[in-house]
């Protein structure tokens, strides 16, 4: 799957502009942007989207971290990266924070990780037991529609319909029970911009080009 789908004329050639937006109102984090050391995403058709943000931070005039005291990256808030250029954005990753890490060597600056996961990481919180099809068979369509309207997902209308006359136990959590019907179906299984792609793998696509981001 191309990270971007952008088409790289000229009036795209300069180095696009990193975005990153913090909790349920997406504000823009300017104000930490002078502490940003890297932004690292890493997007794989086989599994869960995932991005790494790294801060170098410094104790202010009071005595607080400028990054892991300033109440902005939590555990759980919901993230998400794109690239602009100029007037036009690009989504990268949608997601939610899944784990903060701090170093505070001696010899230099803390440094602050932040590691976010796609949208399905909220799919995978939760150990469900649950016999689908025991009195009347479904299809895996009907199952992905139950499952993705829990966490208020759309299903993206290349969907395939999967099987018909589907029973299955399911002893796990949402996304690896629906990873392991992709599995079944010979499909990818894909949470991307509120959306979930559960089809046909798509291979027809070319690769997207490096991209230089201030």
């Amino acid at each position: 799957m191309p990270l971007l789908s952008l088409s790289l004329s000229e009036a795209f050639r300069e180095p696009a502009e990193c975005v990153i937006k913090v909790g349920p109102d997406q504000i823009c984090v300017e104000e930490c942007y002078p502490f940003l050391q890297e932004v690292l995403i890493e997007c794989d058709r086989s599994q869960a989207a995932v991005a790494k943000i790294q801060f170098e931070t410094i104790r202010d005039t009071d005595g607080k971290w400028q990054i892991q005291d300033a109440g902005i990256f939590e555990p759980w808030a919901p993230v998400v990266i794109e690239a602009a250029f100029g007037s036009r954005t690009e989504e990268i990753i949608r997601g939610y924070i899944r784990e903060v890490q701090a170093e505070y060597p001696q010899d230099r600056h803390a440094v602050v990780t932040v590691m976010v996961q796609d949208e399905s990481i909220r799919m995978d919180r939760e150990h469900i037991c649950r016999a689908w099809g025991e009195e009347n068979p479904v299809t895996d369509q009907v199952i992905l529609q139950e499952i993705a309207g829990k966490y208020g997902l759309d299903l993206d209308p290349e969907c395939g319909v999967g099987q018909d006359g589907v029973i299955a136990n399911q002893d796990e959590t949402d996304i690896v029970f629906l990873r392991k019907r992709a599995k079944a179906n010979g499909y990818e299984l894909i949470v991307r911009e509120g959306t979930i792609y559960f089809g046909p793998m798509r291979l027809t696509a070319q690769s997207q080009a490096r991209i230089m981001v201030y």
